[in-house]
């Protein structure tokens, strides 16, 4: 990806409004060159998150965080082009996640 927007939407603060509004403004993101692929059903990249988040109580598990690994995982944020990730559990992931974050953009 060529640059990546993170939101970090710290709990209560309205993060699922602005996340419904991302969603329902897909059309316009698009035309922005702004990749918001959210996964079915949900309004946020929660599981990429909790994943991030996931090394914090396994680090055992850091091999699945490389970020190829990460790119097979989440194929679509892989694509080229400015994405959009949000979800309120980004809050939660210490600097180890949020630097696989970026390694792996």
């Amino acid at each position: 990806m060529d640059e990546l927007i993170v939101h970090i939407g710290p709990p209560k603060t309205a993060t699922t409004e602005l996340q419904e509004a991302l969603r329902h403004m897909g059309d316009y993101l698009a035309s922005q060159n702004i990749l918001l692929d959210l996964p079915p059903n949900m309004a946020a990249h929660h599981l990429l998150a909790k994943a991030l988040g996931h090394l914090k109580t396994n680090p055992e598990n850091e091999g699945w965080f490389a970020p190829d690994t990460l790119t097979n995982a989440f194929p679509s944020l892989a694509e080229t082009g400015r994405q959009l990730v949000t979800s309120e559990h980004l809050f939660t992931i210490d600097a180890q996640g949020v630097q696989r974050l970026f390694e792996w953009a």
